[in-house]
């Protein structure tokens, strides 16, 4: 068996495993911890492949683990609710703390599929990590913060029956885009779209059943909003990730935008703190991950746009060195010289081999003297046909 295959394999069958514990074991606070450990595998399992393949850019691969991590950790809260007085809601906790994994998705399926995903990042790679910060902070206050304080959630429970299956199948296709490009690797997006497909089918049919009131737990249905944080552990430990994710040698472009994007990231958590304070919003909880987040995010936005200012400066210089190294130069003054210049080299400066000019041939010659008429003088009318001499400073027989 092809080495390539252990990972894939060992991981398919480990998450078979436990779903099948999940739906054997009698429903209970507990065997929920057989549904849970299945996203935390395949995040696990991910970080570990990061570790062995060392890709040009392991934070898009990180952050995919962390939003596996993220959803391992809103089925553990929603279990405990569900499993408690309240019994099960929808929407609920699940919800209210499932949202939360989908900006480092997000972010993660953006940089994967990049057309960059290669090249080397000549700045320090936090990009990612701000604009996560971002948007987990925008979520926070526009969906978790709400619950954590009353327990309510700014959507009725019909619509939140399509908001997981929208968020899955706007990741969908921003993996199947790269399908349509000759992708060399389009399969193993394939596998990466397929998963997200899946994932937002099965919580478009576990949410219209919660709705209608009859989901029941412990059952296959259940169970099938784990399959596909599991396909995506297999895609991450798949044997093409290593020429998918390897070094193509060049270096990214550095553009302007980036520096308005890291400025709007910056003003996003900003902006929510500063509006939280300006209308007197009263929650200790929000309040902290928000100004948690502007902090983080300054810190961080500052840092990389400092990288960014310098590595410029360092590009524009090496292109000003660059062109003044094409200019030939003269060899002792090592002043530019014009297209038509020809450089002469000393006898002590010749290379090792001998080379080769055209120098020409008299076609006819005639005898004068000076103007003291005692030397003679020969003059050459004309340009005949040339031949190569073998030289060290010009032309002529050595």
């Amino acid at each position: 068996m092809n080495r390539s295959l252990i990972a894939p394999l060992a991981l398919t069958l480990a998450g078979a495993g436990l779903v099948a514990a999940y739906l054997i074991v009698e429903p209970s606070r507990a065997s929920e911890w057989f549904a849970v450990a299945v996203p935390a595998l395949a995040a696990v399992s991910i970080l570990i492949a990061v570790a062995v393949h060392r890709p040009m850019r392991p934070i898009p691969w990180v952050l995919l683990a962390l939003g596996l991590g993220a959803a391992a950790a809103a089925r553990a809260v929603a279990a405990r609710d569900w499993y408690g007085a309240d019994g099960f809601a929808f929407p609920g906790s699940g919800e209210a703390y499932g949202v939360l994994a989908y900006p480092a998705l997000f972010v993660a399926t953006i940089g994967i599929t990049s057309d960059r995903r290669r090249a080397r990042d000549l700045l320090a790679g936090s990009e990612p990590i701000i604009y996560v910060i971002a948007l987990t902070a925008l979520v926070w206050l526009a969906v978790t913060g709400q619950y954590v304080d009353d327990g309510t959630l700014p959507l009725d429970p019909r619509g939140w029956i399509w908001v997981f299956p929208l968020l899955d199948g706007l990741l969908a296709l921003i993996v199947l885009r790269r399908t349509s490009r000759n992708d060399p690797h389009h399969r193993l997006f394939q596998v990466m779209g397929f998963a997200f497909l899946v994932w937002g089918a099965a919580h478009a049919a576990v949410g219209w059943t919660a709705y209608q009131g009859d989901l029941e737990l412990g059952t296959p249905l259940a169970a099938a909003t784990v399959v596909g944080a599991l396909l995506l552990g297999i895609f991450g430990t798949l044997p093409g990730i290593p020429a998918l994710t390897a070094g193509s040698g060049e270096a990214s472009r550095v553009h302007w935008t980036q520096i308005f994007g890291l400025l709007f990231a910056a003003l996003v958590p900003l902006g929510a703190l500063i509006l939280m304070l300006a209308t007197g919003l009263d929650s200790t909880a929000s309040f902290v991950v928000i100004a948690g987040a502007t902090v983080s995010v300054i810190v961080l936005a500052l840092a990389r746009m400092w990288r960014l200012v310098d590595q410029v400066r360092v590009l524009t210089e090496q292109r000003g060195h660059d062109r003044h190294d094409q200019q030939p130069h003269d060899d002792e003054g090592g002043t530019p010289q014009g297209p038509g210049h020809r450089r002469h080299r000393s006898i002590g400066s010749c290379p090792a081999r001998p080379t080769f000019t055209r120098c020409p041939r008299p076609s006819s010659t005639s005898i004068s003297t000076d103007r003291s008429g005692s030397r003679p003088r020969w003059s050459w009318r004309g340009l005949g046909t040339s031949r190569r001499h073998a030289t060290s400073t010009g032309c002529g027989p050595r």
